[in-house]
């Protein structure tokens, strides 16, 4: 005879009270065998790499980041590096020191950074501020049993010092960034081939998340320099033949070519934004 639904109830409910429920939540970790009630906070620690940066400046955040072992941070869209409010700095999107590989997925473990452009705003007073951050995460637990936690915000704070425009950036502690890969250039010097030091990609990014028209046009700019790449070029006598083909004057050529654009134009469009909103 089969089994009443009031008896599987009461199979499934001892069974979730002899599971995670009735364990030990103490969080002794994996060495214990017990699974932690909660992820471990990563202590986020974050360094400016200019103590100093005038008004319009540039410079590079980093927010360094100590996970327990057996732990992981998971790269997804809850992992962010934001200021607390408004403020007279712009923080650009960040991007990992160093990723680790845990079962074929990049991931933060151990002792990590994140590297974030700072953008310090064209109308920013003189004067020393602190600059209060929020760290988004979302940590997951290797052992004794894989699982993620809900996603969780930490907090650090930062001081700069904005000069007046024009002034001479000081830089902070520039060993510590070169220990993370980033070289950081002193006023006036450029920096060594290759070094990031918040280079052009990043005072870009910087500029960009400033809401900066300027960089807006160097954007696009450089989205029409694409159009004449060499894999462009097969492609145009093919339209030129195809459009011309088919056009009956040259008003209907106009409106043949027209739907062409704004058909290539809407369908990138969509696809930046579908590659942009799942990251």
């Amino acid at each position: 005879m089969r089994p009443p639904l009031w008896a599987w109830c009461t199979i499934l409910w001892a069974a979730l009270g002899a599971g995670p429920a009735g364990a030990d939540w103490g969080g002794s970790g994996a060495a214990g065998g017990d699974f932690p009630e909660a992820f471990p906070s990563p202590s986020p620690r974050a360094h400016l790499s200019h103590a100093a940066l005038p008004a319009g400046g540039a410079g590079t955040l980093l927010v360094l980041l100590d996970i327990a072992p057996d732990f992981h941070i998971q790269i997804n869209d809850f992992l962010e590096v934001r200021a607390a409010g408004d403020g007279p700095v712009a923080l650009g999107p960040w991007s990992a020191t160093r990723l680790t590989r845990w079962h074929e997925e990049a991931v933060l473990k151990d002792r990590t950074g994140l590297k974030v452009p700072v953008t310090v705003a064209a109308d920013a007073a003189p004067g020393e501020v602190d600059i209060e951050l929020i760290v988004g995460y979302q940590g997951c637990a290797e052992e004794p049993v894989f699982a993620c936690f809900p996603p969780d915000e930490a907090q650090a704070r930062v001081r700069l010092e904005i000069l007046p425009a024009g002034g001479a950036p000081r830089i902070a502690d520039a060993e510590l960034f070169r220990a993370h890969g980033i070289e950081i250039a002193a006023a006036g010097e450029d920096p060594e081939p290759g070094a990031d030091a918040g280079g052009l990609t990043g005072r870009l990014e910087g500029a960009l998340a400033g809401g900066s028209a300027l960089a807006f046009l160097l954007v696009f700019a450089g989205g029409i320099l694409t159009s004449f790449t060499p894999c462009v070029y097969p492609m145009i006598p093919i339209t030129i033949s195809f459009i011309g083909g088919r056009a009956r004057n040259r008003a209907h050529g106009f409106v043949l070519s027209l739907f062409f654009v704004l058909g290539i134009a809407v369908m990138y469009s969509a696809l930046g934004l579908v590659a942009a909103s799942t990251g």
